[in-house]
């Protein structure tokens, strides 16, 4: 099971921000409720499952992970 998506690629320091993800921890770590989510200041937030696909798309994310209850 991988530990972190890394979702950098090509941010700098004039374009790493509050809202850009730098990396997102897969949803099926926590039982896909939702991921912990590192932006581009450096700061660390759990993200719920219901918002995370709207802030991954409009941080440029392409692949976001399907966050489907299991069965």
């Amino acid at each position: 099971m991988l530990s972190y998506m890394y979702t950098g690629r090509g941010l700098t320091v004039a374009t790493a921000s509050a809202t850009a993800i730098v990396a997102y921890e897969p949803p099926e770590n926590h039982e896909e409720t939702g991921t912990i989510v590192l932006f581009g200041d450096n700061h660390i937030e759990w993200i719920d499952k219901q918002p995370w696909p709207s802030l991954a798309a409009a941080a440029g994310v392409a692949v976001v992970p399907s966050l489907t209850t299991r069965p």
